[in-house]
């Protein structure tokens, strides 16, 4: 992400929820920024992605809900929204799996290879490759908790 000087570009718009975009369909580029403090010392946040192309019916039945491009963020932020709920889901249940296969929930199977020798000992002759499964599985935490933070990041943008 870069910061720009704001240049008063006739081509970029106000949207109503505070923010501006411009879609510059011949060099294929969209901006946007939040207002904040470096907006009103007349700087910008600005992002780039590639366009592609959006059949003339698909852009006209966009138009029926408000503006095209409006319509395209909106579409955009709820399939994102989606997608990380998916991303969640399937995380939850990899960590059911991990759970499962080690018969007791993390932060008690933390605490017992932590404190109770006799549990290690066994580990490490029914699984000698347990710590292995530990870090997979203290990677699917945290990996969980990572998403959950984008969602609510993207729940707040």
């Amino acid at each position: 992400m870069s910061i720009s000087r704001e240049t008063g570009d006739p081509a970029r718009r106000s949207q109503p929820n505070g923010k501006s975009s411009t879609i510059n369909r011949k060099k294929g580029e969209a901006t946007s920024s939040p207002p904040d403090s470096l907006e009103r010392r007349g700087f910008r946040r600005q992002f780039s992605m590639k366009a592609f192309a959006v059949e003339d019916q698909v852009e006209a039945t966009l138009a029926y809900f408000g503006k095209p491009e409006d319509e395209f963020r909106i579409a955009l932020h709820e399939h994102l929204i989606k997608r990380i709920i998916d991303k969640i889901g399937s995380l939850k249940e990899e960590i059911n799996l991990w759970q499962e296969n080690m018969a007791i929930p993390y932060e008690t199977f933390v605490e017992k290879i932590a404190t109770d020798k006799q549990f290690v000992d066994k580990l490490n002759r029914e699984n000698p490759m347990w710590e292995a499964d530990l870090i997979n599985w203290e990677f699917c935490l945290e990996e969980l908790n990572a998403w959950k933070q984008r969602l609510e990041d993207v729940l707040m943008s």
